[in-house]
């Protein structure tokens, strides 16, 4: 499991703060009930109310979602970010718009939920029940979402530059127009899983089943399909300029305006099952 930072709010005064940022600088303390210290903020006195009211808000908000669930709760634009809500219940919820980039979320329940435009990067969400949630043109760049289970999820136009999407289920997802420029799908279960116009320069799809699903003009430049299913796949109009295609099965997949594939391969991919329709010359 990868653990996020997370923030520790202390109030003490004046001189216990200076002595404490100088501990910390000259890296004498390095960590405080355990947790290891990575940088310390000084929150402006001019502010205090107003920020203090924000941040006593968010971690009272926080703790109350953490210790009793948000099933169903609607949470529209809360700042989440940086917060532990690991095997959280958060089933059915609205988090549209939501803040929860460098959150922790790992085997969090989000079945259902409504997940709008929120901010995920480098979200914790491995394990996460993501069933169906509506993550459409959600910012999970640098997310890790492995083993996550993502059935039936519309990732729409979703930012995944970067996520770390191994081994998860996305049977039956919806990932039209999503980036995934670098990211790791090795193993991942992408059967029915729609990539049509999707970006997947540079990612790696090795071991990854994808029969059947559409990635018709998918950019798939670059990227890893060794030894992935690809049985029956439809990659009609796909650029496959430099990818990877050694030992991935290929039995009645569809090749129609294909970029990237010359003569040798096209023969030899057809000798493995491939069907190829108007060829370019």
């Amino acid at each position: 499991m990868i653990l996020k930072p997370s923030r520790l709010i202390l109030e003490c005064s004046q001189e216990a703060i200076e002595q404490l940022e100088a501990r910390i600088k000259s890296e004498d303390l390095k960590e405080l009930s355990g947790f290891p210290i990575k940088d310390i903020q000084i929150l402006n006195e001019r502010s205090d109310d107003e920020e203090n009211s924000n941040l006593d808000h968010k971690w009272r908000l926080v703790q109350e979602i953490a210790s009793s669930g948000a099933v169903g709760r609607d949470l529209r634009g809360a700042d989440l970010s940086d917060t532990d809500l690991s095997n959280t219940k958060l089933s059915g919820a609205n988090l549209c718009d939501a803040d929860l980039s460098g959150a922790n979320l790992c085997d969090a329940d989000l079945s259902g939920a409504d997940l709008i435009r929120p901010k995920l990067s480098d979200a914790d969400l491995s394990g996460a029940n993501l069933i169906r949630a509506n993550l459409i043109a959600a910012n999970l760049s640098g997310a890790n979402l492995s083993g996550a289970n993502l059935i039936g999820a519309n990732l729409s136009g979703a930012n995944l530059i970067g996520a770390n999407l191994s081994g998860a289920n996305l049977i039956g997802a919806n990932l039209i127009g999503a980036n995934l420029i670098g990211a790791n799908l090795r193993g991942a279960e992408l059967s029915a899983t729609n990539l049509s116009d999707s970006n997947l320069s540079g990612v790696n799809l090795s071991g990854a089943f994808l029969n059947p699903m559409r990635v018709s003009g998918a950019n798939l430049s670059g990227t890893n399909l060794s030894g992935a299913n690809l049985s029956g796949a439809n990659l009609n109009g796909a650029d496959l300029t430099r990818a990877q295609l050694r030992d991935a099965k290929v039995k009645n997949a569809r090749f129609a305006y294909i970029l990237g594939i010359d003569e040798s391969t096209k023969l030899e991919l057809i000798k493995r099952g491939a069907i190829f329709y108007n060829f370019p010359a």
